[in-house]
């Protein structure tokens, strides 16, 4: 190298300095990048560690935790921590609508086994009426039979006796007073 009117040696020192003070620049640029993209890296990651623990909330099934200090950022953290947080409340709805119709389903569950009860009570009423009718209808059927059976004898009485009166008036002359 040849610099007009500049010895050799103190034109090597001066791009020896220069040399230097360019590498220490870029070491120190270097520095200043890997510390920024550090820096930047430690806050992504502390944003993805929150919004891991909002999942892990949510799926351990904690819908009580307050999850919007985790959405305030306008990043895609922050959408993802959005998101995160109409799911809980999706899921609270859900589950309100779930209890309702739960406790509707228990009402009307009540409802049926108390109709089922007094449905129950009314056939066993029903049997033993039919039951008490039989046996009214047995005993009415004994009595007529035996009714029946008199009404037989009273007639083979009455039968029995108007042939022994004819067979006495036929014998003639005899006469009976009452």
């Amino acid at each position: 190298m040849l610099f007009a009117g500049t010895p050799h040696s103190a034109a090597n020192q001066m791009l020896e300095r220069i040399i230097l003070v360019q590498t220490l620049l870029g070491f120190f640029t270097l520095l200043i990048c890997i510390l920024i993209v550090a820096i930047f890296a430690r806050l992504i990651s502390k944003r993805i560690k929150q919004a891991k623990v909002m999942v892990e909330t949510l799926a351990g099934g904690d819908l009580s935790t307050n999850l919007t200090n985790y959405a305030k950022n306008k990043d895609e953290i922050g959408d993802i921590g959005e998101a995160v947080v109409h799911l809980q409340s999706n899921l609270k709805s859900i589950l309100t609508d779930i209890r309702q119709h739960a406790d509707h389903l228990v009402k009307t569950s009540d409802i049926f086994a108390d109709n089922f009860s007094n449905l129950s009570e009314g056939i066993n009423s029903v049997n033993i009426a039919v039951e008490e009718i039989a046996q009214g209808s047995t005993c009415q059927a004994q009595e007529i039979t035996s009714m029946n059976q008199q009404t037989i004898d009273i007639s083979d009485f009455f039968r029995n006796n108007s042939k022994t009166l004819s067979r006495l008036s036929g014998m003639g002359g005899f006469y009976c007073r009452i």
